[in-house]
């Protein structure tokens, strides 16, 4: 049985815990780290490094609206069918497009699409071992193997773990393994 949650359903899901966690975690940041209290001549410090930064630039106001337009549609394309890969694709346009990147910039980072490449590339390998059955055969071998075993929760669970970290490792990306297993 596979169980697709969107984005808003996860947030709506862990809005509570979320909402204690940022209440909370300051206050235990603050126990553990306990923060000096020298701040004399901060707010100093503070204007000129802003000085140095100067005024906001209409490329970095474009850069915001796209980045907002990016998260509301990542977060509410689901409900108006809009893939997340178009929204990618229309952002680096419009990044190109208004001039915050050059095309020579997006293809000097070589880095990024290496990991693109081989991500898409897993990715791609996990769903076709996925449509071909071969990940629910594997599962199915795994439980008959623990059942016939007869091993106790401890035992079993010991074993489970070990199949776990070893298909992990073999599809070392998380997306990858995702799309194995469902």
């Amino acid at each position: 049985m596979v169980i697709w949650v969107t984005f808003t359903a996860f947030t709506f899901r862990n809005i509570v815990p979320g909402t204690i966690l940022c209440l909370l975690l300051p206050y235990f940041y603050f126990i553990i780290f306990c923060p000096v209290n020298n701040q004399s001549g901060i707010q100093h410090k503070i204007g000129l490094k802003l000085a140095v930064l100067g005024m906001i630039s209409k490329k970095e106001i474009h850069l915001l609206g796209i980045l907002v337009f990016c998260l509301v549609f990542w977060v509410f394309g689901s409900y108006l069918d809009i893939s997340t890969t178009f929204v990618a694709m229309v952002s680096l346009f419009a990044i190109i497009t208004f001039n915050i990147m050059s095309w020579n910039d997006v293809v000097k980072n070589y880095k990024a699409w290496d990991s693109f490449f081989w991500l898409s590339l897993m990715i791609k390998l996990s769903q076709q071992i996925s449509d071909s059955g071969l990940a629910k055969s594997f599962g199915d071998s795994c439980a008959s193997t623990i059942i016939s075993m007869n091993l106790d929760g401890f035992g079993a669970s010991f074993l489970l773990a070990i199949i776990y970290f070893l298909t992990m490792y073999l599809f070392s990306s998380i997306t990858a393994y995702d799309f194995l297993l469902t």
